[in-house]
């Protein structure tokens, strides 16, 4: 069964102090197994939780633009 987070971030976004191994705990411990990782104009929280996660991790970036905020993945 899928159980994910389709929206979080890193300390690599200016929002949150979750280091990315805190994150994969963080979600081990939830039984999360698909995550979403959305940092602000950057992937590199995103690839860093990837790199160590032993679950799905979806690629996002939430960018601004003139209308608001846009999320987006790979």
């Amino acid at each position: 069964m899928l159980k994910a987070d389709l929206h979080i971030h890193t300390h690599y976004s200016r929002d949150s102090i979750i280091s990315p191994e805190q994150c994969v705990s963080r979600c081990l411990k939830l039984g999360i197994n698909c995550l979403a990782v959305t940092e602000h104009n950057n992937i590199a929280g995103a690839l860093a939780v990837q790199r160590i996660a032993p679950f799905k991790v979806i690629i996002a970036e939430e960018v601004k633009t003139t209308d608001g905020e846009l999320t987006g993945s790979s």
